[in-house]
Formats: structure tokens, sequence, C-alpha cells
């Protein structure tokens, strides 16, 4: 079974990708005793030899959405191939990865002015999947819950921040910073998917409970609300498909949202 483990989902043409195959198995031969091919392009042109080396880099000097492919053989000269989809914009930010220790996920982040902020949403547990499906999630992230964030896990303790070590739920201070730097004027169009920050606002949609006590999700792929760390309310960045600006909404503490993480300083 060839499996393959991606540095970033998004990227420019200044970014290094980094591809693993060393999640790849057989039922009959270890891991290491596999061979991996890289197609990283998905013209059916192999870019690299079979090799038992598993971890490899690339570039793409093109903009584009590529599908890079793995081939895996075992010892018995049986295959297996698997896709990803790779995003490249023309733009030059610089960007890199991280790498949650607590549950191993890596993010793609960006360099915006000053800071570094993740350039897409958190994917660590304690969030829901809208309408329960993971392909939701792996899309857009889970959402998760606002009352969670104001009791505290913001980044100020360690133990119990929702965002990787050395990285915090953003503050109204924080957002102000990068919409200053992109425009305010245009801040949607610069930070939606494709847009020239490599922010790459993805539309998780919402969830909350009504008046009735009855469950609402609502507009995913269509809008985006990303959390802010506050201690008494829940302001959120609201960001709706193919709007130009963004703004901030007050919203109920028993709202299910998205949340990008800002670097601390």
């Amino acid at each position: 079974t060839a499996r393959i483990t991606k540095s970033m989902r998004f990227g420019n043409i200044q970014s290094v990708f980094e591809f693993s195959a060393w999640n790849s198995s057989d039922p009959e031969n270890l891991p290491s005793e596999l061979k991996a091919q890289w197609d990283f392009e998905g013209d059916g042109i192999w870019d690299t030899p079979e090799d038992y080396n598993k971890k490899v880099s690339w570039s793409y000097s093109v903009p584009g959405i590529y599908r890079a492919t793995l081939r895996i053989t075992d010892l018995g000269g049986l295959k297996n191939t698997v896709n990803t989809d790779i995003r490249v914009s023309p733009y030059s930010n610089p960007m890199s990865y991280i790498q949650d220790i607590r549950d191993q996920q890596t993010y793609g982040i960006v360099k915006i002015g000053d800071q570094w902020w993740m350039g897409e949403n958190l994917r660590y547990k304690g969030g829901i999947c809208y309408q329960d499906r993971a392909d939701f999630c792996e899309a857009t992230g889970p959402l998760y819950l606002a009352s969670d964030i104001l009791a505290g896990r913001t980044g100020d303790i360690e133990s119990t921040n929702i965002c990787p070590r050395g990285w915090h739920v953003p503050n109204m201070n924080d957002w102000n910073i990068l919409l200053d730097e992109v425009g305010r004027e245009s801040a949607g169009t610069a930070l939606n998917y494709g847009g020239k920050s490599d922010f790459n606002i993805l539309l998780g949609g919402y969830c909350y409970y009504n008046e009735y006590n009855e469950f609402i999700q609502d507009s995913v792929h269509r809008v985006a609300y990303f959390m802010t760390a506050s201690s008494d309310s829940v302001n959120a960045l609201q960001y709706r498909r193919d709007e130009t600006t963004v703004q901030f909404r007050k919203m109920t503490t028993m709202g299910y949202y998205s949340i990008r993480c800002v670097k601390n300083e």
C-alpha cells in the first residue's frame, strides 16, 4: 500500500515541498525494503528512479495544481500507486511548514509582513467535522466550540493551548496587524484562497445551537469564521466567498468556528 506524507498542501513558486513514502506498508516486506518512485507533476514521466530512499524534496517553478504520484514496489515486484494534489501559487511569500508534536500533523506556514501564520486551518483534536463528514474535516479543518476558546485555550498556558507549541489563537491586535499589511480595502481578495498573501482562506462554514436548542450547520464552502482570542466575548473574522473585504462579527459562545494560529513573537 503506497501512502504519501507531504509537508504542506499549499505553496508557491519559491516553496520547497517535502514528500515522504515511509508510511507505505506491505504484508511481507519491511518499509525499508520497499522502493519508491515519484512523478511530482502528474504528467506520467517519473522524476526519480526507483530508490529505497523514501523522503524527497521538490520545487515547482510554474504555478498550478499538480497531482504528485508515488509508486511503491515490493521485493516481489508488486506495485501500488497513490496520488495527492499540490497547489502552487505564483507568489513569493516566505513559506515553510511546522509539525505539531502532539499528533504529528504538519501545517504549511506563511510569513506575511512580520508575522508567521498557518497557511491552512487547524486540525487538532477537540473539534467537530461539518455534518460529521471526514471529507469536510480534511478539506477545511474541524470547527471548534467558541466557549472552549473563552475558557483559555489560547496560548497563555501551553498545556491547554489548542494551537501547537509556540503558536496561539490570534487576538484582535494580531488580526489588525495582518489586515493593515495586506490592505483593508481588499483584504478578502488578498487573504482568500489563491490570493497574493498565500494565507488561503478555507471556507469551513459554521455550526451553532439556536434558541430552540437545535443544532444548525450552515455555509460550508461559502463562508469562513476565524475565532479571536478573548476573555469575555466571541469575535470572529468573517469572510464570505467572492467578497473583497473581511469584517469582525460577534458570535454566540455556543457556536463552532474555524481556527488559524499565529506564531508567538
